[in-house]
């Protein structure tokens, strides 16, 4: 039974990259934000067939944590992709003579996708000490408790749950506060490290060996390998509208056809670089996961040339943007797969 749910779940998936391919046509995106829309509806099925089949083989099992909150994460980047590219074909505003395409927002999800994918990264795969991984992992669900602790603390916090949640999370933070102390890397710590993972809440990043910080997100996206492109320049771009920087109010001030279609560009094809390294990233950690592609060439190869653009250096880039692979006679050419 699960095999034949599975099957059907590609047919599935790949009749919406079809779907995703004439919608952009019907929006009339440029011709180069459609080729990204083409690749970008093999990494949306790719993804959520990925995520599939870790719960239809039962690979993640009720109890192991810690793979169940690195699926979450996949569905969390599934759902911010999936949104992003929805908000490209404008919102439906009565007073408006057209669609609002609201850039802003693509730019503040795409980061929100940004940063998922890096964390994913950060907790899962960037340390090669299994002891530093689960003290990572540690210190990210320790800070939220805290947090929500400090907040609940606030007499404007009401709610009949309340004191239930606040005991609760009492529980739950004695717990991890005692795995963290128990753990190899910890104890390597100085006493003011110490201190800062198991009380500070203001970040759950683990403070730097060398001096004491915790890693930016640049250097984040650096460790998870993305190029200097995504880590730092494109990041930084996308904060400003995060942030309401100055840059992000002038972009709209200048707001023409143009330089919209160029956002929306850059953000889906951030988007597609954040789909592939996640994909990548569990396939690392879930091995067996890498089989809900078994004889999906087209959708490895996005996942291969996304992955690709996203980490290597500019130099190297352009050959595998040349990659990008006519989907338009993939899609068309067979379509004994793709049904209209």
């Amino acid at each position: 039974m699960k095999s034949s749910y599975l099957m059907k779940l590609r047919n599935n998936t790949q009749n919406l990259t079809l779907r995703l391919y004439k919608m952009d046509k019907k929006y009339k995106l440029t011709s180069s934000i459609i080729e990204n829309g083409r690749d970008f509806g093999l990494l949306v099925d790719s993804i959520f067939l990925v995520s599939e089949f870790t719960k239809q083989t039962d690979i993640i099992s009720i109890g192991n944590d810690w793979l169940l909150d690195a699926d979450m994460m996949l569905y969390k980047a599934f759902s911010h992709g999936c949104t992003i590219k929805h908000l490209t074909y404008g919102t439906p505003i009565p007073i408006l003579t057209q669609g609002l395409v609201d850039v802003s927002s693509i730019n503040v999800l795409t980061r929100a996708l940004l940063e998922t994918t890096l964390v994913f990264y950060y907790l899962f795969i960037t340390s090669n000490n299994s002891d530093e991984r689960q003290l990572r992992y540690l210190k990210w669900q320790l800070s939220d408790l805290l947090k929500r602790q400090s907040m609940m603390k606030d007499l404007r916090y009401s709610g009949d749950d309340k004191e239930a949640v606040r005991k609760s999370d009492e529980v739950n933070v004695k717990i991890i506060r005692d795995k963290i102390k128990q753990n190899k890397e910890f104890k390597y710590l100085t006493a003011k490290q110490q201190k800062y993972v198991i009380e500070n809440f203001q970040d759950w990043r683990l403070p730097l060996q060398d001096h004491g910080y915790y890693p930016s997100w640049i250097k984040l996206g650096r460790d998870a390998g993305l190029n200097n492109h995504y880590s730092e320049l494109f990041y930084n771009h996308i904060s400003s509208y995060a942030h309401s920087g100055s840059m992000s109010i002038l972009q709209l001030r200048q707001g023409n056809k143009e330089s919209i279609d160029t956002s929306i560009r850059t953000s889906i094809t951030a988007t597609m670089v954040a789909f592939a390294m996640i994909i990548k990233g569990f396939w690392e950690i879930v091995p067996m996961s890498e089989q809900a592609l078994n004889d999906l060439e087209m959708h490895k190869s996005s996942v291969d040339i996304w992955y690709s653009i996203g980490t290597k250096e500019d130099q190297d880039v352009t050959k595998e943007s040349s990659k990008t692979h006519n989907l338009d006679s993939r899609l068309h050419g067979n379509d004994s797969t793709i049904k209209n």
